[in-house]
């Protein structure tokens, strides 16, 4: 590998990782700010179940994935594939630690906060694909 290829490839992974730092820092400085949307009071309590349904996946599977289980998991928001609402729902469980402070007070922020993860992984994928 030559240095002008070695420096490129820094320059590339720095450029991609700026990029989603700054793109994260945006969203999450303006997450009390987002207006509320007409999803929100379908996908948030369908984020929060399906992470609750995980959850009960790890600690009574036999439980988790009876029919009735996964009925009363995945019953709200049903109409969409659950990969995203499982991803937000999770950050969202996780986030809980981070309750009370100013960004974060409150499960729309919380939620929301999933949906940044996806955007920094978007801009940090995009500036990586087209540098």
């Amino acid at each position: 590998m030559t240095t002008t290829t070695t420096t490129t490839t820094r320059a590339e992974w720095i450029a991609a990782i700026a990029t989603a730092v700054f793109v994260g820092l945006v969203h999450l400085l303006s997450l009390p700010a987002q207006a509320l949307t007409d999803d929100d009071d379908f996908y948030a309590p369908a984020a929060i179940r399906y992470a609750d349904w995980l959850s009960e996946l790890f600690t009574s599977p036999r439980t988790a994935l009876s029919v009735t289980g996964i009925d009363a998991g995945f019953g709200l928001n049903h109409e969409h594939p659950p990969f995203a609402k499982l991803v937000v729902g999770v950050v969202e469980r996780m986030a809980r630690v981070f309750d009370g402070l100013p960004l974060l007070d409150g499960t729309i922020e919380r939620v929301r906060l999933g949906t940044v993860c996806f955007v920094v992984v978007l801009a940090f994928v995009l500036v990586r694909w087209l540098y």
